[in-house]
Protein backbone atom coordinates (compact mmCIF):
# COMPACT_ATOMS: atom_id res chain seq x y z
CA UNK A 1 0.00 0.00 0.00
CA UNK A 2 1.36 3.49 -0.82
CA UNK A 3 2.86 5.41 2.09
CA UNK A 4 0.31 8.22 2.28
CA UNK A 5 2.10 9.90 5.15
CA UNK A 6 5.12 10.31 2.90
CA UNK A 7 3.24 11.79 -0.04
CA UNK A 8 2.77 15.26 1.38
CA UNK A 9 0.35 17.89 0.19
CA UNK A 10 -0.84 17.39 -3.37
CA UNK A 11 -0.26 20.40 -5.57
CA UNK A 12 -1.06 21.19 -9.18
CA UNK A 13 -4.21 19.10 -9.57
CA UNK A 14 -6.06 22.10 -10.90
CA UNK A 15 -3.71 22.31 -13.88
CA UNK A 16 -2.73 18.77 -14.76
CA UNK A 17 -5.75 17.83 -16.86
CA UNK A 18 -6.28 21.35 -18.14
CA UNK A 19 -2.83 21.48 -19.72
CA UNK A 20 -3.48 18.40 -21.85
CA UNK A 21 -5.15 19.95 -24.88
CA UNK A 22 -3.12 22.21 -27.13
CA UNK A 23 -4.86 24.12 -29.90
CA UNK A 24 -3.59 21.46 -32.28
CA UNK A 25 -5.19 18.74 -30.15
CA UNK A 26 -8.46 20.65 -29.97
CA UNK A 27 -8.58 20.99 -33.74
CA UNK A 28 -7.69 17.30 -34.10
CA UNK A 29 -10.64 16.31 -31.93
CA UNK A 30 -13.05 18.79 -33.45
CA UNK A 31 -12.24 17.42 -36.91
CA UNK A 32 -14.18 14.24 -36.08
CA UNK A 33 -17.06 14.91 -38.43
CA UNK A 34 -19.47 12.55 -36.71
CA UNK A 35 -19.30 14.52 -33.48
CA UNK A 36 -20.66 17.67 -35.08
CA UNK A 37 -24.20 18.26 -33.96
CA UNK A 38 -25.88 18.12 -37.36
CA UNK A 39 -24.09 14.91 -38.34
CA UNK A 40 -24.73 13.30 -34.96
CA UNK A 41 -28.42 14.03 -35.30
CA UNK A 42 -28.67 12.06 -38.54
CA UNK A 43 -26.81 8.95 -37.32
CA UNK A 44 -28.09 5.66 -36.03
CA UNK A 45 -26.94 4.41 -32.58
CA UNK A 46 -24.34 2.01 -34.00
CA UNK A 47 -22.90 4.76 -36.15
CA UNK A 48 -22.64 6.99 -33.10
CA UNK A 49 -20.85 4.19 -31.27
CA UNK A 50 -18.29 4.00 -34.07
CA UNK A 51 -17.73 7.74 -33.77
CA UNK A 52 -17.13 7.39 -30.04
CA UNK A 53 -14.55 4.71 -30.79
CA UNK A 54 -12.77 7.25 -32.98
CA UNK A 55 -12.93 9.77 -30.14
CA UNK A 56 -11.43 7.29 -27.68
CA UNK A 57 -8.69 6.42 -30.16
CA UNK A 58 -7.73 10.06 -30.60
CA UNK A 59 -7.89 10.86 -26.90
CA UNK A 60 -5.68 7.86 -26.17
CA UNK A 61 -3.25 9.03 -28.84
CA UNK A 62 -3.11 12.50 -27.29
CA UNK A 63 -2.59 11.00 -23.83
CA UNK A 64 0.03 8.53 -25.03
CA UNK A 65 -1.75 5.39 -23.82
CA UNK A 66 -3.22 2.37 -25.64
CA UNK A 67 -6.86 2.88 -26.71
CA UNK A 68 -9.62 0.72 -25.27
CA UNK A 69 -12.68 -0.74 -27.00
CA UNK A 70 -15.92 1.20 -26.56
CA UNK A 71 -19.09 -0.83 -26.04
CA UNK A 72 -22.71 0.10 -25.43
CA UNK A 73 -24.97 -1.62 -22.95
CA UNK A 74 -28.22 -1.09 -21.12
CA UNK A 75 -27.60 0.55 -17.76
CA UNK A 76 -29.60 1.61 -14.76
CA UNK A 77 -31.11 5.07 -14.87
CA UNK A 78 -28.67 7.81 -14.03
CA UNK A 79 -25.53 5.92 -15.04
CA UNK A 80 -23.67 7.26 -18.07
CA UNK A 81 -20.82 4.78 -18.28
CA UNK A 82 -17.95 3.01 -16.59
CA UNK A 83 -14.59 1.37 -17.21
CA UNK A 84 -13.80 -2.21 -16.26
CA UNK A 85 -10.11 -2.26 -17.21
CA UNK A 86 -10.76 -3.86 -20.58
CA UNK A 87 -13.27 -1.52 -22.24
CA UNK A 88 -15.16 1.75 -21.88
CA UNK A 89 -18.88 1.15 -21.43
CA UNK A 90 -21.48 3.74 -22.42
CA UNK A 91 -25.20 3.77 -21.75
CA UNK A 92 -26.93 2.45 -24.88
CA UNK A 93 -29.99 4.61 -24.29
CA UNK A 94 -27.82 7.70 -24.51
CA UNK A 95 -26.75 6.66 -28.00
CA UNK A 96 -30.37 6.39 -29.07
CA UNK A 97 -31.19 9.96 -28.05
CA UNK A 98 -29.21 12.56 -30.07
CA UNK A 99 -29.68 15.11 -27.29
CA UNK A 100 -27.05 13.20 -25.30
CA UNK A 101 -24.24 14.05 -27.74
CA UNK A 102 -22.21 16.07 -25.25
CA UNK A 103 -23.01 13.70 -22.39
CA UNK A 104 -21.56 10.68 -24.20
CA UNK A 105 -18.51 12.71 -25.29
CA UNK A 106 -17.97 13.58 -21.64
CA UNK A 107 -18.44 9.93 -20.66
CA UNK A 108 -15.81 8.67 -23.10
CA UNK A 109 -13.34 11.34 -22.01
CA UNK A 110 -14.04 10.72 -18.32
CA UNK A 111 -13.71 6.95 -18.47
CA UNK A 112 -10.73 7.21 -20.79
CA UNK A 113 -9.07 9.43 -18.22
CA UNK A 114 -9.44 6.59 -15.73
CA UNK A 115 -7.61 4.41 -18.27
CA UNK A 116 -4.89 7.05 -18.36
CA UNK A 117 -4.66 7.09 -14.57
CA UNK A 118 -4.32 3.32 -14.45
CA UNK A 119 -1.66 3.39 -17.16
CA UNK A 120 0.23 6.05 -15.21
CA UNK A 121 0.10 3.94 -12.05
CA UNK A 122 1.46 0.93 -13.92
CA UNK A 123 4.17 2.92 -15.74
CA UNK A 124 6.13 5.13 -13.31
CA UNK A 125 7.35 8.31 -14.92
CA UNK A 126 4.64 8.35 -17.59
CA UNK A 127 2.60 11.10 -15.92
CA UNK A 128 4.54 14.32 -15.22
CA UNK A 129 3.27 14.68 -11.64
CA UNK A 130 4.56 11.68 -9.69
CA UNK A 131 2.91 12.87 -6.48
CA UNK A 132 -0.46 12.92 -8.17
CA UNK A 133 0.04 9.35 -9.36
CA UNK A 134 0.71 8.29 -5.77
CA UNK A 135 -2.65 9.75 -4.77
CA UNK A 136 -4.34 7.96 -7.65
CA UNK A 137 -2.78 4.67 -6.57
CA UNK A 138 -3.88 5.14 -2.96
CA UNK A 139 -7.37 6.23 -3.99
CA UNK A 140 -7.73 3.27 -6.34
CA UNK A 141 -7.39 0.94 -3.35
CA UNK A 142 -9.94 2.80 -1.26
CA UNK A 143 -12.51 4.09 -3.70
CA UNK A 144 -15.35 6.14 -2.18
CA UNK A 145 -18.68 5.19 -3.73
CA UNK A 146 -21.30 7.90 -4.03
CA UNK A 147 -24.12 5.71 -2.78
CA UNK A 148 -22.41 5.27 0.58
CA UNK A 149 -20.98 8.71 1.40
CA UNK A 150 -22.71 10.99 -1.10
CA UNK A 151 -21.99 12.73 -4.36
CA UNK A 152 -19.62 15.41 -3.06
CA UNK A 153 -17.30 12.87 -1.42
CA UNK A 154 -17.33 10.68 -4.50
CA UNK A 155 -16.51 13.53 -6.88
CA UNK A 156 -13.75 15.06 -4.73
CA UNK A 157 -11.53 11.99 -4.45
CA UNK A 158 -8.37 12.29 -6.58
CA UNK A 159 -9.19 9.92 -9.45
CA UNK A 160 -12.72 11.27 -9.86
CA UNK A 161 -11.80 14.93 -9.47
CA UNK A 162 -9.21 14.56 -12.23
CA UNK A 163 -11.51 12.53 -14.50
CA UNK A 164 -14.44 14.91 -14.07
CA UNK A 165 -12.25 17.87 -14.93
CA UNK A 166 -10.96 16.08 -18.01
CA UNK A 167 -14.46 15.13 -19.11
CA UNK A 168 -15.72 18.67 -18.56
CA UNK A 169 -12.81 20.08 -20.55
CA UNK A 170 -13.43 17.70 -23.44
CA UNK A 171 -17.15 18.35 -23.37
CA UNK A 172 -16.57 22.10 -23.56
CA UNK A 173 -14.65 21.98 -26.85
CA UNK A 174 -17.62 20.33 -28.58
CA UNK A 175 -20.26 22.85 -27.46
CA UNK A 176 -21.56 24.59 -30.56
CA UNK A 177 -24.20 26.86 -29.03
CA UNK A 178 -24.82 28.03 -25.46
CA UNK A 179 -28.07 26.04 -25.23
CA UNK A 180 -27.06 22.72 -26.72
CA UNK A 181 -25.85 21.16 -23.45
CA UNK A 182 -29.23 20.06 -22.14
CA UNK A 183 -28.05 17.58 -19.53
CA UNK A 184 -25.22 19.49 -17.88
CA UNK A 185 -25.50 20.68 -14.29
CA UNK A 186 -22.49 21.05 -12.05
CA UNK A 187 -21.52 22.97 -8.96
CA UNK A 188 -18.34 24.99 -9.10
CA UNK A 189 -15.33 23.27 -7.54
CA UNK A 190 -15.36 25.90 -4.79
CA UNK A 191 -18.97 25.10 -3.90
CA UNK A 192 -18.28 21.36 -4.08
CA UNK A 193 -15.36 21.71 -1.65
CA UNK A 194 -17.48 23.83 0.68
CA UNK A 195 -20.17 21.16 0.77
CA UNK A 196 -17.62 18.53 1.69
CA UNK A 197 -15.91 20.60 4.34
CA UNK A 198 -19.17 21.47 6.09
CA UNK A 199 -20.88 18.10 5.74
CA UNK A 200 -21.27 16.27 9.09
CA UNK A 201 -20.49 12.97 7.34
CA UNK A 202 -16.85 14.06 7.28
CA UNK A 203 -16.63 12.72 10.83
CA UNK A 204 -18.03 9.39 9.64
CA UNK A 205 -15.22 9.13 7.12
CA UNK A 206 -12.68 9.79 9.84
CA UNK A 207 -14.26 7.15 12.04
CA UNK A 208 -14.30 4.66 9.17
CA UNK A 209 -10.69 5.15 8.21
CA UNK A 210 -9.23 2.63 10.64
CA UNK A 211 -5.54 2.42 11.50
CA UNK A 212 -4.43 4.92 8.91
CA UNK A 213 -6.73 7.57 10.31
CA UNK A 214 -5.36 6.97 13.81
CA UNK A 215 -1.82 7.50 12.58
CA UNK A 216 -2.32 10.71 10.69
CA UNK A 217 -5.46 12.42 12.00
CA UNK A 218 -3.58 14.52 14.54
CA UNK A 219 -1.44 16.07 11.80
CA UNK A 220 -3.87 16.30 8.90
CA UNK A 221 -5.41 19.67 9.70
CA UNK A 222 -2.03 21.37 9.71
CA UNK A 223 -0.98 19.73 6.47
CA UNK A 224 -3.88 19.81 4.07
CA UNK A 225 -7.39 21.14 3.59
CA UNK A 226 -10.46 19.21 4.77
CA UNK A 227 -11.48 18.50 1.19
CA UNK A 228 -8.11 16.89 0.43
CA UNK A 229 -8.29 14.95 3.68
CA UNK A 230 -11.34 13.23 2.26
CA UNK A 231 -9.31 12.37 -0.80
CA UNK A 232 -6.74 10.30 1.07
CA UNK A 233 -8.60 8.74 3.98
CA UNK A 234 -8.79 4.98 3.74
CA UNK A 235 -12.54 4.44 4.18
CA UNK A 236 -12.46 0.67 4.47
CA UNK A 237 -14.25 -1.78 2.23
CA UNK A 238 -14.89 0.68 -0.58
CA UNK A 239 -15.58 -1.00 -3.93
CA UNK A 240 -12.62 -0.48 -6.34
CA UNK A 241 -14.76 0.28 -9.40
CA UNK A 242 -15.11 3.44 -11.45
CA UNK A 243 -18.51 4.86 -12.24
CA UNK A 244 -19.44 8.06 -14.00
CA UNK A 245 -22.99 9.09 -13.32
Amino acid sequence: MPDIEGIGQLEGTEMTALETFSMENIEYLQSIEGLKSDNWMEMQPLERLDVLRTLESRLAEIQGRPPLPVVAETMEEGLSGYIDGEALHVNAEHLENPDYRLEVIDTIAHEGRHAYQQYAIEHPGFHPNAQEVMYWAANERTYISGDRFGYEYYKNQPIELDAWRYGEMTRSIFRETPGDDLFWESDSMELMFAKVENDPRRSLLFDSAGDLCSRIRSELDSLISPSMQLNILQAGAMAPAYHHS
